[in-house]
């Protein structure tokens, strides 16, 4: 990538923020944030010649200035933001990621508008976010982008409700966070204990039904756990993997299946010690991620597909895009049912670092993370690596991406 367009993105942020705080009133406060990224493909593996069709592979630079404030009863966060992708012209959006007013009524409390709403207890996987679903294993986190709702909560001293309406006359939408749902939250407190409920009707998944303990055994050690029980559920699939004939196909071969009950559930507990080094070790379940059967059948199909490449009469393009297709199967937070995620942690006055592997130990899949941040007044930098290992034929092993680093600069006005 050019340094060139690297600095026309960032002199231009810096300018967007300028206008916007000029005309900002009341509350205000803003973040620039400069994100390259580096990525190296594996040097083999099926997937590896869809990567020309994709964005995997291809290093990037996202540069980004984020605007958040209250105007009176109505608050607001709004993020500008270029992506730069090798081989690729970048990519400009603006994102409302909230905007909405907190009322008080009869003693109560009301929101309209798009609004964050994580419910979850947990740190790599929380069943029970069944309104803002978040992947919590993304490499670097943006800030979410809310969901149009309508929420009422009514608060006591030691416990919560809140009952909300999201995506009001949605009906199904492309995405479980697009779906038209109404959902129930209670939290208690009592002690070093808090106790969580959610409740969520909506038409992709039906009800669902989920609960969660978080305890302070002392000043060290935490502990927690939630599980989550959905009516029904879905999965994309390819049907080449089913057929047992075509290896490829001249149309889009990926269909949504739908299924009945399935379960989430996680586990998990904190040490913290007083020179600032922690563990944390957590174990999950997810009911609605691929088995270890359905990664073989992709595996098969992905290296019969990846073989044609140079066949007589058949057309690369053609291989490499069913190789591309197949990429859908890794849009999900969890790809395979059972994980364990092993964390350690140092948090210092100035310097903050953690090493953390997440294994899924039923394919021998593994995802090795490392990062560093190092927080100055007004300044934030992260570093951050992470390499996907394991055999060919486990959902981390297909990836088709090999070891992806960034180093992220945040500015804050």
């Amino acid at each position: 990538m050019k340094r060139h367009t690297a600095a026309r993105l960032c002199a231009g942020l810096v300018s967007s923020i300028v206008s916007v705080a000029a005309a900002a009133e009341g509350e205000f406060s803003a973040v620039v944030r400069v994100v390259p990224e580096v990525r190296a493909l594996r040097s083999d593996g099926p997937l590896r010649e869809s990567a020309v069709l994709t964005d995997f592979g291809r290093d990037r630079l996202r540069a980004e200035v984020e605007a958040r404030g209250k105007v009176r009863a109505v608050s607001y966060t709004g993020t500008l933001r270029t992506t730069a992708l090798e081989g690729l012209e970048p990519r400009h959006e603006g994102i409302l990621n909230e905007l909405y007013v907190d009322a008080p009524l009869f003693g109560q409390s009301f929101t309209l508008g798009k609004k964050i709403a994580g419910w979850g207890v947990g740190f790599g996987f929380r069943p029970l976010d069944v309104v803002q679903q978040q992947d919590r294993r993304l490499l670097y986190q943006f800030t979410l982008e809310g969901i149009p709702a309508i929420a009422w909560e009514h608060f006591t001293e030691s416990s919560a409700w809140t009952v909300l309406y999201a995506n009001p006359t949605n009906g199904k939408g492309r995405e479980i966070r697009d779906d038209e749902s109404v959902a129930v939250r209670w939290f208690r407190q009592s002690g070093g204990t808090d106790l969580h409920a959610v409740a969520r009707f909506g038409e992709r998944q039906r009800l669902q039904l989920g609960g969660g303990v978080n305890h302070v055994v002392n000043d060290a050690i935490q502990v927690y756990g939630s599980v989550l029980v959905a009516q029904r559920h879905e999965r994309w699939v390819n049907r080449l993997t089913e057929s047992g004939g075509a290896l490829l196909s001249t149309a889009y071969p990926l269909y949504e299946v739908q299924h009945g009950r399935a379960w989430q559930a996680a586990v998990g507990g904190t040490w913290t010690g007083t020179s600032g080094f922690g563990v944390m070790l957590e174990a999950w379940y997810d009911g609605t991620a691929y088995t270890r059967e359905q990664w073989q059948a992709l595996a098969r199909l992905a290296e019969q597909q990846d073989a044609l490449l140079g066949a007589p009469g058949v057309p690369d393009r053609a291989v490499r895009g069913n190789l591309a297709w197949n990429l859908r199967y890794f849009e999900r937070p969890n790809l395979v049912r059972e994980n364990v995620l092993v964390r350690l942690s140092y948090t210092g006055d100035q310097w903050d670092a953690a090493l953390d592997a997440l294994f899924t130990p039923v394919d021998g899949g593994s995802v090795v993370t490392a990062t560093v941040t190092r927080q100055f007044d007004r300044v934030r930098w992260d570093l951050g690596v992470r390499r996907f290992g394991g055999p060919g034929d486990s959902a981390a092993g297909l990836l088709p991406d090999r070891t992806v680093a960034y180093l992220a600069a945040q500015v804050f006005f």
